[in-house]
C-alpha cells in the first residue's frame, strides 16, 4: 500500500514531509554535480527496503519483472 501511494504522497507533501519520507526509505542520499549540468545521486536504502530496490534495479537492467510471489504483499 505504501508503494502504491508513494507518488501521490510525495506530490501532496510539503518539504518537511518529504524529508520524513526520504528518511524512512534511505539511510543516506548523496548528490554529486557532474560536467554538462548532470547530477549523480547515490541513495542507500534502509535494510527493510533493500530487497525492493534490488528487485527494481534488476527489473530495470533486464526489462523483465521478477517472477516471484514475494512481491504480492
Amino acid at each position: 500500500a505504501q508503494l502504491l501511494d508513494l507518488v501521490a504522497t510525495w506530490d501532496a507533501a510539503d518539504e518537511s514531509q518529504r524529508t520524513i519520507l526520504l528518511t524512512a526509505l534511505f539511510e543516506s542520499v548523496e548528490a554529486e554535480a557532474l560536467p554538462q549540468r548532470d547530477l549523480r545521486i547515490v541513495a542507500v536504502p534502509r535494510a527493510a527496503w533493500r530487497g525492493f530496490f534490488q528487485l527494481l534495479a534488476l527489473e530495470r537492467e533486464t526489462g523483465l519483472e521478477p517472477a516471484t510471489s514475494s512481491l504480492e504483499g
